[in-house]
């Protein structure tokens, strides 16, 4: 088999459905490197290294065959056995790897010497179960136990991690091995005796355990093409193929067939055959809200088993309740769930988090179309009252209107990464005003702050009463200020101080009038449609956007600056805030 130039970045990766494996072009894994061998976002695998009489073998090449098998060629260099030299470049050394539920390994050896060769093997795989954000992070942290053990007869090493809930197993199984495995200084090892012309062979499979006393399966020896030859089994993607002259149009589409195949995920605890696309290998390997239905939405017409899953699978994620440290609202679909320990223990805000506005109205874009790709109504009956609920949360909480923009709201990860201050969304630091305004915007849902409140002046209502007459919420109209005031503490300076209440108002009133004449009547249909939602008691008469819109002339425009006016003055009056 001919191995192809490797182009890209100094590492092997392999994957198949949520496991990934990354190690470096000849084999290694180095544990303080993003590099391992993950499945549901546990890193089960962190160390490897390969060793020939205590020396490493010669990297001769190495690739990716498919996008879950590799190859790795070895020689040796100048070594001893118990007889003398081992003359460099007399050993053939090949390891294949391919994934399934688990990593299959391969270890051949073939002597291209004179004489017998005794030859001892030994494989160091270390594990640490670190969670992925940590790995990416390269901040390792053991949370819980962590214990090895050896069987000799079942020819196992089982090594668990434990903390409270969560808990992680992997084995490491020899089959077909021509000599027995031993197991010794943190090695397994072999002894080999390998005459001229002969062969030595020996298989490692790597299972990781996510589900209790579940062991996963692995691919069969040297299986570097199986799955492509073989039928599609439940466990596949139905194949679309494509009849061409055009050999380049057909490697194109070949090539995307197996893509399309490399991103499907099939979730162990949910229904089986129900299949998923991922946002991305190698970190992303999860249900992705936005990233799993634009993935649907461009693939609907060789693959509508994506935007069905993806439908079936976010449809039963998609939020009940609030919750403000998730950015959960009734109604939105899930941005990212995860599966590690950090995310299982309630650690991080993973399961899942909802902080994401598009992918509520994508699931209603790709519910419309699989329906009209399949035609079939029991699809929209199953998911009208999600269709519902996501509408109800686009039209009530999606969006704010800020400078004639639509923007979302967001709560839960501002409130970890300092509140917004001085960190963006991915944790890097934002050195712009505009961008320090922006973050702590995000984080306006957030109730009440620490330290001491600022002062509430005049100026400061003014800039909060103009923005609240464009339609912003108090808190957000806030977020804008430099100082950090919180919505209770603005309403207890309201309380204590009836002018900065009658200011307000006041100031309301008057930005909403310079507001509206500048604005054609499309836009002045849609600012008193706004308006009405933010402030119904200036508009008890109106019920509908429909009317709202069609009562966008001039006497309708009059009559909204005299009422707003008009309520002005009667609580300046009455002295009401």
């Amino acid at each position: 088999m001919t191995l192809p130039i490797q182009v890209g970045p100094a590492t092997i990766t392999i994957n198949r459905d949520d496991r990934v494996l990354i190690c470096q072009p000849d084999g290694r894994i180095d544990v303080g490197a993003e590099e391992g061998f993950f499945a549901r976002d546990t890193r089960f695998v962190s160390g490897y290294d390969l060793y020939i009489n205590g020396r490493r073998p010669v990297l001769l090449n190495s690739s990716p065959i498919q996008f879950y098998s590799a190859r790795f060629e070895y020689t040796n260099e100048d070594t001893l056995d118990e007889v003398g030299l081992i003359p460099r470049h007399s050993l053939s050394i090949r390891l294949d790897r391919t994934m399934s539920g688990g990593v299959h390994e391969d270890y051949d050896i073939v002597n291209y010497g004179r004489r017998p060769v005794r030859l001892t093997i030994e494989v160091e795989i270390a594990s640490d179960f670190a969670d992925l954000f940590d790995v990416k992070a390269h901040q390792l942290v053991r949370r819980g136990s962590l214990h090895s053990r050896w069987f000799r007869s079942r020819r196992e090493l089982r090594t668990v991690y434990e903390h409270r809930d969560f808990r992680r197993e992997l084995i490491l199984d020899i089959d077909k091995a021509a000599t027995p495995p031993q197991f010794a200084n943190g090695r397994l090892a072999f002894i080999a005796a390998i005459p001229p012309k002969g062969e030595w062979h020996a298989c490692i499979r790597w299972l990781p355990v996510t589900t209790k006393g579940r062991r996963p399966a692995t691919l069969g020896c040297h299986a570097l093409l199986d799955p492509v030859v073989d039928p599609p089994g439940p466990g596949h993607l139905p194949r679309v193929r494509l009849v061409t002259s055009n050999q380049a149009v057909g490697r194109a589409w070949d090539q995307a067939v197996l893509d399309m195949e490399a991103l499907r995920l099939e979730d162990p605890t949910f229904e089986r055959g129900v299949f998923i696309p991922a946002a991305g290998v190698p970190w992303f390997v999860t249900l992705f809200g936005r990233d799993s239905l634009v993935v649907s939405l461009q693939s609907i017409a060789g693959y509508p088993e994506f935007a069905a899953g993806a439908l079936r699978r976010l449809s039963g994620l998609q939020a009940t309740s609030d919750d403000p440290e998730r950015d959960m609202e009734p109604g939105k679909i899930p941005h990212e769930i995860r599966h590690g320990e950090l995310a299982q223990l309630g650690i991080l805000p993973f399961q899942p988090y909802y902080g994401t506005h598009d992918a509520t109205s994508l699931f209603i874009i790709v519910l419309s179309y699989l329906y009209h790709w399949l035609g079939e109504e029991d699809l929209l009956r199953r998911y009208l009252p999600n269709a519902e609920a996501a509408l109800a949360w686009i039209e009530d909480k999606g969006f704010v209107i800020l400078n004639g923009r639509p923007m979302t709201r967001a709560k839960g990860l501002a409130r970890i990464e300092d509140g917004g201050k001085n960190l963006s969304m991915k944790g890097k630091p934002m050195k712009s005003k505009r961008s320090r305004r922006r973050a702590r915007l995000v984080a306006a849902g957030k109730a009440g702050r620490r330290g001491a409140e600022p002062s509430v002046t005049l100026e400061v209502v003014k800039r909060v009463g103009q923005r609240m007459a464009k339609g912003l919420p108090l808190h957000y109209a806030l977020a804008l200020e430099d100082k950090d005031i919180s919505p209770d503490a603005f309403h207890k300076a309201l309380q204590r101080d009836a002018k900065l209440s009658t200011h307000l108002t006041r100031w309301k009133a008057k930005f909403i009038e310079a507001a509206v004449t500048k604005l054609s009547e499309g836009e002045m249909a849609d600012l008193k449609w706004l308006l009405s939602r933010r402030h119904p008691d200036l508009f008890a008469e109106q019920t509908t956007p429909k009317e709202q819109a069609a009562d966008s002339t001039a006497v309708g425009l009059q009559e909204l600056l005299n009422r707003s006016r008009e309520l002005a003055r009667l609580k300046a009056q009455s002295g009401e805030g």
